[in-house]
């Protein structure tokens, strides 16, 4: 059972919900971030030790983070504390990167119910919310900031082409940047990120880009709403489900300087998908 925790004008609202394989608790308050304060979502797994990483996790253009509920769920279940920023997206929102640079590298916001912050940060996002985690990522290598370990971006999208020296900036530091792409549409301005990722140097691998009828909102699972669905097309269960443990099973391994081998070429989950024409690998 997971719970909701609300804090809003000073009191506490509480509610109970199942959807996972553990507990967790889900809070809401507001973060301060530099000068300003968003309002924000801690995901909190039900252990309070041994939290391998916090999960940075940005939602996209004209969304929230309610739209990646499924995924952040997802990943408290697996351990990881994910925090999600409520915030503008347009243009990957340069500022907010700055901002969480600076309050993460100097002084990094406390975790409600008492849980400590974890010393590992995976910067993560989906859409415009990915540019932003590649800037936050540049910023983390520029400021020298021993916590950053990596980025895992969904179906990214760059604009005013800055993502590819911000990624390249986190590889050319040892950091991975891995990245889950969707087929090309409009909703994510037609692959414009996936160049970007192939003419990266100093790494072989940055991930997969699924194409067994996958949509820009495979991130969003359930959550994407009405409308979206109808101008991006609506997420398959089985991308869903390989987007989920691919992002989970990188997160743990940034964090941990494991291999999980079959997540990578060679392994069982990026074969069988390569075998069905599932997925191809970038670069």
């Amino acid at each position: 059972m997971n719970t909701i925790t609300t804090k809003l004008a000073g009191s506490l609202l509480t509610v109970a919900f199942s959807c996972g394989v553990s507990a967790g608790t889900i809070v809401s308050e507001r973060v301060g971030l530099g000068e300003v304060e968003y309002m924000a979502e801690w995901y909190l797994p039900d252990v309070e030790s041994d939290i391998p990483a916090l999960v940075y996790l940005q939602h996209g253009f004209g969304r929230g983070p309610n739209n990646l509920l499924d995924l952040a769920t997802y990943l408290m279940d697996k351990g990881f504390m994910v925090l999600s920023v409520d915030a503008n997206l347009a243009g990957g929102n340069p500022r907010l990167a700055a901002r969480v640079v600076d309050q993460f590298t100097t002084a990094p916001p406390t975790p409600p119910n008492g849980y400590e912050m974890p010393e590992k940060f995976v910067a993560a996002g989906h859409s415009a919310g990915a540019l932003n985690a590649t800037l936050i990522a540049e910023g983390m290598v520029e400021a020298d900031y021993d916590g950053y370990v990596g980025a895992i971006l969904l179906d990214p999208v760059d604009a005013d082409n800055l993502m590819e020296e911000a990624m390249q900036a986190s590889i050319s530091d040892g950091k991975p940047v891995y990245a889950i792409l969707a087929n090309v549409s409009p909703c994510n301005s037609f692959n414009n990120a996936e160049p970007l990722l192939s003419d990266l140097s100093g790494t072989t691998y940055v991930g997969l880009k699924l194409t067994n009828r996958s949509t820009h909102l495979d991130a969003e699972a359930s959550n994407a709403g009405f409308w979206a669905p109808l101008a991006c097309g609506r997420a398959r269960s089985e991308n869903i489900t390989t987007l989920m443990e691919f992002t989970a099973a990188w997160a743990y391994d940034l964090a941990t300087g494991q291999i999980s081998s079959e997540y990578y070429p060679g392994g069982s989950e990026v074969e069988a998908l390569i075998a069905n024409d599932d997925a191809y690998l970038l670069k």
